[in-house]
């Protein structure tokens, strides 16, 4: 099963803010929420060009998860926290394959004043702050 791990996901549908390049950002839980109840592995993959209009899977960062409880508090959040960590660390692995096109750092956390983040990061609305608590 495939999974697009870089949206930014609300809240109020399940996001949870994760750190991704030193900023917090909003991630669905859902690939590792996924993982831990199914005992499934988890592997991170990108497609690269390499010329010519083709393209090229590189090998798959797998993902640890054995070392977590899947009924532990915390781990959901946890395994989410390495997915963004292998994310990052594929992305600065070739930073010019890559383009958001999408606002990825919009909200900014409760009890966060925003510094660094986006000039368009918004405050999130109530509704939304319900959801993280």
């Amino acid at each position: 099963v495939g999974l697009v791990l870089d949206q930014n996901t609300r809240p109020h549908t399940g996001g949870t803010f994760v750190t991704l390049f030193g900023l917090p950002a909003l991630m669905s839980p859902g690939p590792a929420a996924l993982a831990l109840r199914t005992g499934a592995p988890l592997a991170l993959t990108v497609c690269r060009p390499c010329g010519h209009g083709r393209y090229e899977m590189p090998p798959s960062v797998a993902i640890a998860s054995a070392d977590l409880d899947p009924r532990a508090a915390g781990s959901e959040l946890e395994l989410t926290r390495r997915i963004a960590a292998a994310l990052e660390d594929l992305l600065r692995s070739a930073p010019d394959h890559w383009l958001w096109m999408y606002k990825r750092w919009k909200y900014v956390p409760p009890g966060h004043d925003g510094a660094g983040l986006p000039y368009y990061a918004k405050k999130l609305n109530q509704k939304d702050r319900v959801a993280l608590d």
